[in-house]
């Protein structure tokens, strides 16, 4: 319990009264002090009223919480014969000037807070709770008969559960307390002094009969065998002695009045019933038995009072607090209990008493409901389950009502505020409740929110793993999550900058266990690449192929992904390039479908199923064709497109020349690898820069500029890149003499010199330039030959760096 604005706002209210009328401590009950209690009650009145704590004039149960915490604060800084040694409230003592006894106990009973003050009580020690209650006992003879009554009620239950829940033996202060209950006692009826003079007859009948029903209440909660028996035996005797005055005539008036929902008279022959057989073997009670032998009756089962029973009968059981609460409770939650105004500040007040059933059996009539306020209330009982239990109600809820917005049409500001606590790295079950709440009042704006923020920032990606698990239930629902992101994402499609957070939030699904990958693939993916291929959208649909490769596990080779294989072919025939109609972006989308295909084979396992292409005639497509779908077929791109016999080296470069500018990187090393396996290093970069040397003397060729040779430059330029990548990983890695190494720098240099002047030379030149060994360029210092080689490249950077490496 931590200070908070009520306490400030009571401190200033204490505050102001010890300036009017000076210290507060020496407030007693004699002493001209009547005014001064009475306008510091009228203060506290108006602080409540402003707080909704008091409602109708009455106290607002809704507020029990509050209300029991203001009693603490205030108990705790009383005046009392020994100083409050409890570190749980050490930090509240001394906050406001100190009251004495007498106020708090006239503040307690002015704004009838005794329900709240005897909770406070229970939480100190045995004298402390003496000496306020020996306070209380002026204010309740003050107090009218039947307010008298109930309040002395209170204060004896909170004697009998101090002396039940103490582990002390028999002490001071459990005599001490029981001389408080006596003190009670004598005065129980309420009816003393000049109480009974303006009372009618019939008025006095009820407070007889509703002390009789109290005492034997009271009586019923005790165990007379433990130190409560001398508590017991005063009970008794004072339910005697006033039975002893109960006539034909007072015991037939109990009928007319109303206790619970039922007679008082009934009331009390069931509870006479029910302490005949409870205290039968007690010798102590048997002249009280004797007496109500006459009017016991077996009490109604709770079955038959809820059968019997009216809405406001319901309400005031459930706020009774007793055994059958949770009974009365469900009861209420039968009757029309969302239309009713009363109902709902009832149910608002005990919610947590809430199980799985009573709230799916709110949710369905909160679906037909158009009360703002009775919804809230529906999700107010949903908050009070476990995360399991509201999983499971709000499963049942969409799959009966319909995943629909069925509790809150606009939850945007909601959601915002919910995502700004994401602060840590990993949500925890609280997050994930408060998730699934708003899920219940509106799944297709919460998941949508969801997925948006996903796509945008993989802090939040990252921060919901552990959410995702918890949401395969409601995603699952007839593939709402899925047809919800093919949605967003057809609504939001994936950029450059943010392809890599939808493969991150796909992944995360199949990670969890939501979705399989068949299932991501032909809901989300297969559509978004159709729609690309459709619209010759190549960024969109490179950047789907980059989000399908990405996908975690293999794509497997059956009949579910016929289609997303006829695509795919289709899209690595159509989007080849030739080297004078090149797209370097159609030619990156070839590239995907490639390691695509790899990637299948790579993990494919025993294949049983065959799609059929489209496109077989296409010899790359062949190719994979048979590679994903031919079980031992050849590997060897090289050997596919042509036989190779090295004695005719022009017919090498012609065939090659042909094949090289279709292909993508990774066909590029395939290919490479095969030529350096037959023909060693040497041959294999004289093969290619000859190659490349053709392709430069094509675009050379071209005098003036047009479409064409802008195509055939970028066609160049993607060319040298492979070239650069085949001599990094492949050809230099198989150097094994001198000799092989001088080969290669002598070959790029010829390459060089062919390579067009302006950019091209200067940046792709440059960093295959960048690749030639020091070691190499030092042995070849003496040779005039390629001296006039460096110099013939005719590019300043170039020229410069291989000078420098050849005299360094």
């Amino acid at each position: 319990m931590n200070l908070n604005n009520d306490f400030v706002s009571i401190q200033g209210i204490v505050v102001n009264a010890e300036k009017n009328a000076g210290s507060l401590k020496k407030i007693k009950y004699r002493g001209g002090n009547e005014s001064t209690i009475l306008n510091i009650v009228a203060e506290f009145h108006k602080f409540f009223d402003s707080k909704s704590y008091i409602k109708d004039n009455k106290i607002n149960e809704t507020f029990e919480n509050q209300l029991t915490e203001i009693c603490i604060f205030l108990i705790l800084n009383t005046e009392l014969r020994q100083p409050i040694n409890n570190s749980e409230f050490q930090h509240l003592i001394n906050i406001l000037p100190q009251i004495s006894p007498c106020l708090l106990a006239n503040v307690m009973m002015g704004l009838d807070l005794s329900p709240h003050f005897c909770k406070a009580l229970l939480r100190f020690d045995l004298d402390i709770i003496e000496e306020l209650l020996v306070e209380m006992i002026p204010c309740l003879k003050k107090s009218k008969p039947k307010t008298h009554i109930q309040n002395a009620q209170e204060y004896l239950k909170l004697i009998i559960l101090k002396l039940s829940a103490s582990n002390e033996g028999w002490s001071e202060g459990c005599e001490k307390l029981c001389d408080a209950g006596s003190q009670i006692l004598l005065n129980l009826t309420g009816l003393h002094g000049d109480q009974v003079q303006d009372l009618k007859i019939d008025s006095v009948y009820q407070c007889m009969g509703l002390t009789i029903h109290n005492l034997l209440d009271l009586l019923l909660m005790c165990d007379d065998k433990n130190k409560l028996a001398p508590l017991v035996e005063k009970f008794i005797k004072t339910c005697c002695s006033i039975m002893m005055a109960v006539t034909l005539d007072v015991f037939c008036s109990w009928a007319e009045f109303q206790y619970e929902g039922e007679p008082l008279q009934s009331a009390i022959a069931g509870k006479s019933y029910l302490f005949i057989n409870k205290y039968q073997k007690n010798p102590l009670a048997k002249e009280l038995i004797t007496m109500l032998g006459t009017i016991a009756q077996k009490p109604k089962t709770i079955d038959d009072l809820i059968l019997q029973a009216d809405v406001p009968t319901m309400i005031s059981k459930i706020n009774r607090v007793d055994v059958n609460q949770k009974q009365w409770f469900t009861a209420l939650l039968n009757t029309q209990v969302l239309k009713c105004e009363k109902s709902i500040e009832c149910i608002e007040r005990w919610a947590h008493l809430c199980t799985v059933s009573d709230v799916t059996h709110l949710i369905n009539m909160g679906v037909l409901s158009k009360d703002p306020r009775a919804k809230k209330l529906v999700i107010k009982c949903a908050s009070t389950l476990d995360l399991n239990d509201l999983i499971l109600v709000t499963i049942r809820h969409f799959h009966k009502n319909g995943i629909m917005s069925n509790f809150n049409e606009d939850l945007q500001q909601d959601l915002i505020l919910f995502f700004n606590k994401i602060k840590n790295k990993s949500v925890d079950e609280v997050f994930c409740k408060e998730l699934h709440l708003l899920l219940l009042q509106n799944p297709e704006q919460t998941l949508t929110y969801v997925f948006v923020e996903c796509l945008k920032n993989s802090f939040y990606l990252t921060s919901l793993a552990n959410a995702w698990p918890s949401l395969k239930e409601v995603l699952t629902i007839g593939d709402f999550g899925l047809n919800l992101l093919n949605t967003q994402i057809n609504n939001n499609t994936p950029t450059e900058q943010t392809y890599k957070y939808y493969s991150e939030l796909l992944n995360a699904l199949i990670s969890a266990e939501i979705f399989p990958i068949e299932r991501i693939i032909g809901v989300v993916v297969l559509p978004l690449l159709e729609n690309a291929n459709k619209e010759a959208n190549y960024q969109l649909l490179k950047n789907g192929l980059i989000i399908l490769k990405d996908l975690q596990g293999h794509i497997s080779v059956k009949q579910e992904n016929e289609h997303l294989f006829k695509l795919i072919f289709e899209v690595m025939k159509n989007c080849r390039c030739t080297f004078l109609n090149f797209d370097s972006l159609k030619q990156e989308v070839v590239r995907q479908t490639v390691d695509i295909i790899e990637k299948c084979c790579d993990l494919r396992p025993c294949v049983s199923y065959v799609v059929k292409p489209n496109n077989c005639e296409d010899i790359f497509v062949s190719f994979y064709y048979k590679k994903v779908f031919e079980s031992g077929s050849s590997s060897d791109l090289l050997k596919h497109f042509f036989p190779i016999t090295f004695k005719k080296h022009a017919e090498i470069v012609a065939h090659l020349t042909k094949i090289l500018p279709l292909c993508v990187t990774p066909e590029w090393m395939i290919i490479s690898r095969s030529i350096i396996d037959l023909c060693g290093v040497e041959k294999s970069i004289e093969l290619i820069c000859d190659v490349t040397i053709l392709l430069c003397e094509v675009k050379n060729s071209q005098k003036t500029e047009t479409d064409e040779t802008k195509c055939m430059l970028s066609a160049l330029k993607y060319f040298l890149q492979n070239v650069g990548v085949v001599v990094k990983e492949c050809i230099q890695p198989k150097v094994i003499h001198l000799s092989e190494d001088v080969s290669i720098t002598r070959n790029i240099c010829r390459m060089l010199k062919q390579i067009p002047d302006g950019n091209l030379k200067s940046e792709e030149g440059l960093s295959l330039a960048n690749l030639l060994s020091d070691a190499s360029l030092k042995t070849l210092k003496p040779d005039k030959k390629f001296a006039r080689l460096v110099a013939s490249i005719n590019e300043t950077h170039i020229c410069k760096m291989l000078t420098q490496k050849i005299l360094s």
